[in-house]
């Protein structure tokens, strides 16, 4: 996933924190539900991971629904003057699944401040989803 700031500027930034949910449909599931573990996010084996490894610095939360993830971040700060790399995530599905990339929403669901304060919705970021395989 990755965050796509405005391209008019109205995007807010630095983010403070900020809880990202992405929705995938059932033909994929990630093991296991509600709080997940914050594995390594080096390894290429671990389900979700974020890509700022610096945002680890901070306060992290995976959480699975058994429809969608949803990621929350907190005290690390982090701007948004460009497309910014979020999060990978790893799904299982059955051999020979077709994937529509349609079906892989995400968005910002909640935003604030480095002070704490609510970002409105009009200035949180769009959020992209690109597919890949792995063997």
């Amino acid at each position: 996933m990755t965050l796509v700031p405005a391209l008019n500027g109205s995007t807010f930034s630095p983010v403070g924190g900020a809880k990202v949910e992405l929705d995938y449909p059932a033909s994929v599931s990630l093991p296991g539900s509600g709080s997940l573990p914050t594995n390594d996010p080096t390894d290429p084996t671990t389900r979700e991971a974020l890509i700022d490894f610096s945002l680890y610095n901070g306060f992290v939360l995976f959480f699975d629904t058994d429809s969608s993830l949803q990621t929350s971040v907190a005290g690390v700060p982090f701007g948004l003057g460009a497309p910014y790399g979020f999060e990978r995530a790893r799904f299982d599905c059955a051999m020979g699944t077709a994937l529509v990339p349609s079906a892989f929403t995400c968005a910002v669901t909640d935003e604030s401040d480095t002070l704490g304060g609510g970002v409105s919705v009009a200035q949180r970021p769009a959020c992209t989803v690109v597919l890949s395989a792995v063997p």
